[in-house]
C-alpha cells in the first residue's frame, strides 16, 4: 500500500439536525478518510485500504468552532457535541504521524466542546492525560469498540486490530486514568456472536474491566461493500451462517424485526444482570434506549 492521499477540504465538521439516536452527538469530525484497520463489517473502509489525511483539519476545525461560538456566545449554550472519527478509527496508524485527533482534542479543551471517541487502538493512551482532563470537565467519553471476546471470530472479521482481551485491558486502564469509558458492542453478528452464552461472557468481561456502559448494535449489511466482505468471511470461517443470513436479512440489508426484538430482550437481560447500562453517561441518554441496527463502528 502506497502513502496516504493528502486532502484539504473546505469544511471538516458535519453538523446534523438531530443527535445520533444512541451516541447523541450532533456534529461529526473525520480527520481521516478510510481506515487502515479494514474491519470487514465497516462501511468506512476503502476497497484498496487507502487512507486520506485531511492535513488542514485542525485549522478548519478551529475556524468552524469559532463560527459556532460567535453565534452562541454563552459558554455552553447551543454548542455542538462532537463525535470524532465515527466512520474510521481516530487512532488508526496514520494518527501516530499526523496527530489530527490530538489537535482536535486540544481544540475541544480550549473551546470547551464535548467530544466522544470510539476506538480499537491502544494509541489512545498517548492522549490519556488530555482525555482525563476533558473527562474531569465533563467533556469527554471514550468508547472502546469490540463485538465479541471470541478470539477466532475477532481475528476473522478484524485481523488488523488488537485482540478483544487487550481491548478489555484498554477499558480498565482508561478507567484507572480517570477517563469516562465504556464499550461499543458493535456489530452483533447473527448466528455467530449473538448467543446468550456469548453475550453474557462479553458483559462479564466488561464488568470486570470496569466499563461504565455498553452500547450495542446489530450488524447491518446496507452499506456499499459491507455485505460482500462479510459474506466472504462467513463463507470461509462460518459457512453454516451463510444461508441463515440470506433468510434473516432483507434486500435493504436489515435483519428481521422479530430477530431484533429477540436480541433486544437478551441484551436487556445481560445489562440488568451485570449492572452495565446500555446508554451513555451523558445528559439526555436516558431518552434513547432502543436498540438499533448500526452501519458502522
Amino acid at each position: 500500500m502506497t502513502g496516504p492521499d493528502l486532502l484539504q477540504p473546505k469544511r471538516v465538521l458535519k453538523i446534523t439536525k438531530r443527535p445520533h439516536p444512541q451516541f447523541l452527538n450532533n456534529a461529526f469530525l473525520d480527520p481521516y478518510v478510510g481506515c487502515e484497520f479494514a474491519c470487514a463489517y465497516c462501511y468506512g473502509v476503502k476497497e484498496d485500504r487507502r487512507v486520506g489525511v485531511k492535513t488542514n483539519c485542525a485549522f478548519a476545525l478551529k475556524r468552524e468552532l469559532e463560527e459556532i461560538s460567535e453565534e452562541n456566545p454563552e459558554p455552553r449554550e447551543g454548542k455542538v457535541s462532537i463525535g470524532i472519527s465515527f466512520a474510521t478509527d481516530p487512532y488508526q496508524p496514520a494518527e501516530e504521524q499526523y496527530q489530527l485527533t490530538l489537535r482536535a482534542l486540544e481544540l475541544a479543551k480550549e473551546k470547551q466542546y464535548p467530544v466522544q471517541i470510539i476506538t480499537k487502538s491502544d494509541l489512545v493512551f498517548r492522549d490519556a492525560k488530555l482525555l482525563s482532563e476533558l473527562s474531569n470537565d465533563g467533556l469527554c467519553v471514550v468508547s472502546v469498540s469490540l463485538f465479541t471476546l471470541n478470539e477466532t471470530a475477532a481475528k476473522a472479521f478484524e485481523p488488523h486490530v488488537p485482540p478483544p482481551a487487550k481491548r478489555l485491558e484498554m477499558i480498565k486502564k482508561l478507567r484507572e486514568e480517570g477517563i469516562t469509558c465504556g464499550a461499543v458492542l458493535m456489530p452483533i453478528f447473527p448466528h455467530v456472536t449473538d448467543s446468550q452464552e456469548e453475550l453474557e461472557k462479553t458483559f462479564a468481561g466488561l464488568k470486570d474491566a470496569g466499563a461504565l456502559y455498553c452500547v450495542p448494535g446489530i450488524l447491518s449489511l446496507a452499506q456499499k461493500g459491507v455485505k460482500e466482505r462479510v459474506m466472504d468471511v462467513l463463507s470461509e470461517h462460518f459457512p453454516r451462517a451463510c444461508y441463515q443470513y440470506s433468510v434473516l436479512y432483507d434486500d435493504a440489508g436489515k435483519p428481521s424485526e422479530n430477530y431484533c426484538k429477540k436480541i433486544e430482550r437478551l441484551l436487556k437481560f445481560c445489562s440488568e444482570k451485570y449492572s452495565i447500562p446500555s446508554i451513555l453517561p451523558v445528559l439526555g441518554a436516558a431518552l434513547n434506549r432502543t436498540l438499533i441496527v448500526e452501519d458502522s463502528i
